[in-house]
């Protein structure tokens, strides 16, 4: 979970080139549409408490999140809005999952707060960050194995694997 974006080896400032500025590129197109999951995953999770559903929602998401980063090295279509986007996506579907699953008494309040606060404290080290010329937190694989370790844990209650 940690926020960062299509860029996974820079963390210094993002280039100044015209082609970073894009807002029209296929990884930003697979993150829209991963945004626009989010309110279909919480309304299949909550409502008709279709889990199987969900749980297929919350998984294309995974496969898109990873397809957006590589798509956005080999085709050199890094962009600022995919960097704000794609965390935007993961953090909105940890945080529907956890509202999910707590609504429903599949996991505990205290559990979903920690999870929450993990976030929160990592946000609070981004001001410090931009200070030292620093854009955004470095995505670095441990933080990535930690996002799937917490999709794989929230999602077990779901389909009953606990």
């Amino acid at each position: 979970m940690v926020w960062g974006g299509h860029v996974a080896e820079s963390t210094a400032q993002p280039p100044s080139t015209d082609s970073y500025d894009r807002l029209f590129t296929v990884p930003n197109l697979l993150s829209v549409l991963r945004l626009l999951g989010v309110p279909l995953f919480l309304w299949l999770l909550l409502g008709p408490h279709a889990d199987v559903a969900a749980l297929v929602v919350l998984a294309l998401s995974g496969i898109s999140d990873w397809a957006d980063g590589v798509l956005a090295r080999r085709l050199n279509q890094a962009s600022r809005l995919g960097e704000l986007l794609d965390p935007l996506a993961d953090r909105l579907y940890i945080l529907a999952t956890l509202i999910g699953l707590t609504l429903r008494d599949i996991i505990p309040w205290w559990l979903a707060g920690l999870i929450v606060l993990r976030d929160v404290i990592l946000l609070a080290t981004v001001p410090a960050l931009r200070r030292r010329g620093y854009w955004s937190l470095p995505v670095h694989y441990l933080g990535k194995a930690g996002t799937f370790c917490s999709a794989v844990c929230v999602s077990f209650p779901v389909t009953g694997l606990t």
